[in-house]
């Protein structure tokens, strides 16, 4: 039986959010959409953690808090373990943060274009925020930063999804000592694919918290496991908002087996080396391309992916076509607020990368 008054449950912004990742009805053969590792584990490191796992009572809750992980993440990271909180995947974190933010009736500012969950959650949870926009360029520009209020929260990312670009360890430590009284969330899940290292300034400064996960570098989207690195009494608030709980069996067999483990450490670590060497190949190719023609903008990266942005609607959809007979799955950014129409394309394999070098190439060729 339908009821005519259940809209009033929700706030209307929920109703007009739709979904932040609409379901594809199409079965591709190549997935280059999601920031996934293009490499999966050794078969070796998943027997061992799967015999591991066959050792847990799973009758059982897990472990509520996980000192021993977070020292063996502190070791990994080169910080101290009280500066470090583990929880089910880094996007829980960020709606953490947000909600606990808005609940309090703090300022919460955004970059924009970032990483799209930012947005969507604050208009599902109809949470306001300010805008801080990245320039023309797709950089980072204090000028543009809003007037930040005491207590607020400010979240960006470096390297920033879907763009690529980074902010400067000089430009970020301004920020930091201009306004110490706002909270800096910077969302750093792709910092192994980047030379900028900000660990140093989780040291130095106690208004900055750094975000990072373990499904990109370590091949485990699947297991939901992101940490926080803050300065010591940050970090210890920032865990009592984490639910009790959080990590499963599974994501704790898998950290404390990788984390105890040096050669899949220096195994993953060879394998992202191998990642930004294709990345950047990848984005050689795609400037050659991009000087002969004015027709797209390839954009430098620090991430596992590439965005290239099209110059005009024409030359958009018809590789939007060639993309889509190929049955290759990229990320259409078009709705990214200040990119227009471009695609975010993961790194993966040389061929299948080429084969989008390729149809790009053909649809430059004969696009008018």
């Amino acid at each position: 039986m339908s009821n005519n008054n259940s809209k009033g449950f929700f706030h209307q912004a929920l109703y007009e959010s739709g979904k932040r990742i609409e379901p594809s009805q199409v079965v591709y053969n190549t997935y280059l959409n999601r920031n996934e590792s293009v490499y999966e584990l050794d078969d070796s490191i998943k027997k061992q953690i799967i015999d591991e796992l066959g050792s847990y009572q799973w009758r059982n809750y897990p472990m509520p808090y996980y000192p021993d992980i977070e020292k063996l993440i502190a070791g990994y990271c080169g910080v101290l373990p009280e500066q470090v909180a583990v929880a089910a995947g880094s996007a829980s974190i960020i709606t953490t943060l947000i909600n606990y933010f808005a609940a309090n009736q703090r300022q919460i500012v955004i970059a924009q274009p970032s990483f799209s969950l930012y947005d969507f959650h604050c208009r599902t949870y109809n949470i306001r925020f300010d805008i801080w926009p990245l320039n023309q360029e797709l950089e980072y520009d204090t000028s543009l930063m809003p007037g930040l209020k005491e207590n607020s929260l400010v979240l960006f990312a470096s390297p920033n999804n879907p763009v690529g670009n980074i902010i400067s360890p000089e430009v970020l430590e301004k920020l930091l000592g201009s306004n110490p009284s706002s909270l800096f969330l910077l969302d750093e899940v792709y910092n192994e694919f980047s030379p900028v290292a900000y660990a140093p300034l989780a040291n130095k400064y106690d208004n900055l918290v750094l975000l990072r996960s373990f499904s990109k570098v370590f091949s485990s989207a699947g297991l939901r496991a992101g940490y926080i690195i803050s300065a010591p009494a940050i970090t210890e608030q920032i865990r009592k908002l984490i639910l009790p709980f959080s990590l499963n069996h599974f994501s704790v067999a898998f950290l404390k087996y990788v984390l105890n483990n040096k050669w899949a450490i220096s195994m993953q670590a060879e394998r992202n080396k191998q990642l930004i060497d294709e990345r950047d190949r990848f984005y050689k190719e795609l400037k050659e391309i991009e000087k002969g023609t004015n027709k797209i903008i390839a954009v430098k990266s620090y991430g596992n992916f590439v965005l290239i942005r099209f110059c005009n609607e024409q030359t958009f959809q018809a590789f939007k076509k060639k993309i889509d007979e190929a049955k290759i799955a990229l990320l259409d950014v078009s709705n990214a607020p200040g990119i227009g129409q471009a695609y975010r394309v993961t790194i993966g394999h040389p061929p299948d990368n080429n084969k989008v070098l390729d149809i790009l190439k053909m649809v430059l060729s004969t696009d008018l």
